[in-house]
């Protein structure tokens, strides 16, 4: 038995392309050890057969790769509707869950004030005048 396992998530962050080539360079090796497995020198393999079969396990890892792809894009969808129906029932607000089409957190909600505060000298509040005795 032979199994070729990804890590989906690090998958899901190359593009279709890097994907795709990440898929047949596995496929290579795998296709290496089937003909290792069943006896066949090196040599002997023929350019068709290592092709044929290398098409044959590429088009069904892609196939059960592509088949989980819309699986999880599926399940996104249905956890955002989710997400935002309950916002809707709890206070009648909307939660914003992965509105951001990049994944991105989007901007930072905290304020973070830019300087010192208008009123002051420094930023330990309003200064004291100096008093001065004993002249």
């Amino acid at each position: 038995m032979l199994a070729i396992v990804f890590n989906y998530e690090d998958m899901a962050k190359c593009d279709a392309l890097e994907r795709m080539g990440v898929i047949y360079h596995e496929v290579s090796h795998t296709v290496t050890h089937v003909f290792a497995f069943i006896g066949e020198e090196e040599s002997k393999i023929g350019d068709e057969s290592r092709s044929y079969l290398g098409e044959h396990i590429f088009k069904q890892v892609f196939s059960i790769y592509a088949t989980e792809e819309n699986k999880r894009e599926r399940t996104r969808e249905r956890d955002r509707k989710a997400f935002n129906k309950l916002g809707e029932e709890v206070k009648g607000t909307k939660l914003q869950v992965d509105q951001q089409r990049n994944r991105s957190p989007g901007s930072d909600s905290i304020h973070q004030p830019k300087g010192v505060f208008s009123g002051t000298e420094n930023g330990n509040g309003p200064s004291e005048p100096e008093t001065r005795t004993g002249f």
